[in-house]
């Protein structure tokens, strides 16, 4: 008879960003995060290869074509991320991702039994069904979507184990909305009494509009930086040049309350008649840092969740293991 999976060491939590992806997994009893750039460019022939494993690691092959993908990407050329729109499920670029989340699991022995994969609010009900389609042809393996934020609100709630934390167990009678703000869009999720509130949750734009900005600013200067670059400096608030860090606070300060006022604006849209009903408003995601302060300032029941960046797909994972918990089925 073969022996049951551990629960644990099947389940994984999949993001695939415009920024990035996020890989959750559980490891040696320890759960992981991994980012893999989304940068994805045709594979040429290089000469003198002095990483052949990492070349090789992030080559991929869609419709019979050879692809670069993340950090050799990134080194052989390629200038900026993927996706920057809503219809990219139908390019390559989504397929090239997710064969490179597939290999660097695999490096761990890990063969997902169930992996729970995001999409933005706004286009999940549109592009569920695609997404299962392609991560099930991709990892042979069941596959749950879910909108992004809603891993946030696992996250808050559930230990790694998938159980509902101490803490957590009268919040399941509470009012919580989560602002997960990525790089392509911020979503918006609204939910009541373990309830999701449709009307009140969807999504705006993301820091990928400050992103622009620095580097529109940046060029003013007579600085040439490519997009994925601009990335970082926004994180770092400094730039290389010449063999030494710079500090351009200021020049990223300028080129974020743009994006964020329309962020605020459109969450307010939203959120604004129930604000005064909720009890937890969550924000997340790798532009958290940016909106935090203007949104306490606004609603004083506002909390950056911990290590924001990775929450939403740390959350898919732990709601996987709860769901195979009550349904063994999904792993067997």
């Amino acid at each position: 008879m073969a022996k049951s999976p551990n629960i644990q060491e099947v389940i994984v939590g999949l993001d695939v960003g415009r920024s990035g992806v996020k890989v959750a997994f559980n490891f040696m009893n320890e759960v992981k995060c991994h980012f893999i750039p989304s940068v994805v460019m045709p594979a040429k022939t290089i000469s003198f290869d002095t990483n052949k494993k990492q070349t090789a690691d992030n080559t991929v092959v869609v419709d019979g074509r050879e692809y670069f993908v993340g950090e050799t990407a990134i080194e052989q050329g390629a200038n900026i991320t993927v996706g920057l729109n809503d219809n990219w499920l139908n390019g390559i670029e989504h397929k090239a991702l997710l064969l490179r989340s597939k290999r660097l699991l695999n490096s761990y022995g890990i063969n997902p039994k169930l992996i729970v994969a995001g999409l933005p609010v706004q286009t999940f009900e549109s592009h569920a069904e695609q997404l299962f389609e392609q991560v099930s042809e991709i990892f042979a393996c069941n596959v749950q979507p879910v909108p992004q934020p809603w891993g946030v609100f696992q996250d808050y709630l559930l230990n790694d184990e998938g159980s509902l934390k101490k803490s957590s167990i009268s919040a399941t009678r509470e009012k919580f909305a989560v602002i997960d703000v990525g790089h392509y869009t911020t979503d918006i999720l609204l939910m009541s009494n373990l309830n999701w509130i449709q009307e009140s949750s969807g999504s705006t734009v993301g820091m990928s509009k400050a992103v622009s900005e620095l580097k529109n600013r940046l060029s003013a200067m007579g600085i040439s930086a490519t997009a994925i670059e601009c990335q970082s400096i926004i994180r770092d608030k400094q730039i290389k040049e010449y063999g030494k860090w710079r500090d351009v606070s200021d020049v990223v300060e300028a080129s974020i309350p743009a994006t964020v006022d329309v962020v605020v604006q459109e969450t307010r849209n939203l959120l604004e008649t129930q604000a005064r009903t909720i009890d937890h408003i969550l924000v997340a995601g790798g532009g958290a840092s940016c909106v935090i302060d203007k949104f306490k300032a606004m609603w004083p029941q506002t909390s950056c969740i911990d290590d924001p960046r990775y929450s939403v797909v740390r959350g898919m994972r732990k709601y996987g293991v709860a769901c195979a918990l009550n349904d063994k089925s999904l792993v067997a």
